[in-house]
C-alpha cells in the first residue's frame, strides 16, 4: 500500500564490460528488475537499429523485495567484479502507483494564448484545454518535439481535413488537430499501450469514435490525406519517406519531428523528391520540419 516500504534497490557503479555478467548474477539471485543509467555525462541519442550500447560508466540499479539478504547479495556482486565497487549502497523504495507519479509534477502547458494542455480544464477567459493523461505512452507536451508540433498545429485551419498521426503515443497531436477542425484522425502506433492511451484521451476530450481510427501501420490507411504528422525519430522518418509522402495528397501538409538539429538536412534530403521545401523550427536540440507536398510530385 502507498507509503509502505516494500522494496529495496541496490545501486552499483559497474564498468560496461562487466554489466552483463553482473546482471546475470543478480537476476539468478532474485532481482525483480535491472535498470541501467548513465553514471557520467555520456549521451547516446539515437543508436543504430539492433544495437544495445552502454555508457562506459554505468550505474546499475537492481530491485528486490524487502526480504532480500543484503550482505549475501553484495558478496555475490563483489566476487563478480574485478575491482570491488566501494560505492555500492542499498536504498529503500516506497510502494507507489508509479505510472501516476508524473501527475505530481505536471504543470499546465500553454501552446498559444488560448490553447492549453493539462489534466483538467484551464479556468481562463477564452481558454481551450486539451485534456491529457498519457498513461504509459509518449506525449505529454513537455518534450520539445511534441511542443513544436503542437505549436504548428495550433496555427493551422484544418477544417474538414483528414490526417494521419504516425506514432501517435498519447494521441496528443491527433487530438490537437481535431480541435483545430480536422474531420477524421488515423492514429497509428505499433505499441498497444499507446493506442489504449489515445482512445482514452479521445474519450476524455469528448471525441466520438467516428472521428478517429486506431491502426498499427500506414498501409492500413486506404487513401492519402490532407495532413500527416509524425513525431518519431530521424531514422524511421528517412526510411519511411516514400511511404509517408505517398500518404499525403498533392498540396497537403506534412509535419515531422523527433529530429535532432544535426539530422535535419538528411531528413530534408529524403523528402526532397515530394516536397519543394520543408521549413525548419528549432527548440533546444530538436527541430520540426513542415511543408506542403508538391502538386507535380
Amino acid at each position: 500500500h502507498p507509503g509502505h516500504v516494500s522494496w529495496l534497490e541496490l545501486h552499483l557503479e559497474v564498468p560496461a564490460v562487466e554489466v552483463e555478467a553482473v546482471e546475470v548474477v543478480l537476476l539468478e539471485a532474485g532481482a525483480l528488475s535491472i535498470t541501467l543509467t548513465d553514471n557520467a555525462d555520456e549521451p547516446i541519442l539515437e543508436p543504430p537499429p539492433g544495437s544495445q550500447p552502454l555508457w562506459s560508466q554505468s550505474r546499475l540499479i537492481a530491485l528486490f523485495t524487502a526480504e532480500v539478504d543484503c550482505d549475501h547479495m553484495l558478496s555475490l556482486v563483489r566476487r563478480q567484479l574485478p575491482r570491488p565497487d566501494t560505492s555500492a549502497q542499498w536504498r529503500q523504495l516506497e510502494d507507489r502507483v508509479w505510472e501516476r507519479e508524473w501527475l505530481r509534477h505536471f504543470k499546465p502547458i500553454q501552446v498559444n494564448p488560448h490553447f492549453w494542455v493539462h489534466t483538467h480544464a484551464i479556468d481562463a477567459p477564452g481558454a481551450v484545454t486539451l485534456l491529457l493523461d498519457p498513461g504509459l505512452a509518449f506525449g505529454t507536451g513537455t518534450h520539445a518535439t511534441t511542443a513544436l508540433c503542437l505549436k504548428w498545429l495550433a496555427d493551422q485551419d484544418l477544417s474538414g481535413q483528414q490526417l494521419i498521426d504516425l506514432g501517435c503515443g498519447s494521441g496528443i497531436l491527433a487530438i490537437g488537430a481535431l480541435m483545430r477542425g480536422a474531420e477524421l484522425a488515423y492514429c497509428l502506433d505499433i505499441d498497444a499501450q499507446a493506442l489504449t492511451a489515445t482512445r482514452n484521451n479521445m474519450e476524455r476530450n469528448g471525441f466520438d469514435p467516428l472521428r478517429y481510427q486506431l491502426l498499427r501501420t500506414l498501409d492500413q490507411v486506404g487513401t492519402p490525406v490532407q495532413l500527416l504528422v509524425a513525431n518519431i525519430l530521424a531514422g524511421p522518418l528517412i526510411e519511411l519517406a516514400p511511404a509517408i509522402a505517398n500518404r499525403v495528397l498533392p498540396g497537403g501538409q506534412l509535419c515531422l519531428s523527433g529530429i535532432l538539429a544535426d539530422q535535419a538536412a538528411q531528413v530534408q534530403q529524403a523528402y526532397a523528391p515530394w516536397f519543394d521545401a520543408l521549413e525548419l523550427e528549432q527548440r533546444d536540440d530538436w527541430v520540426r520540419l513542415s511543408g506542403r507536398r508538391s502538386e507535380r510530385a
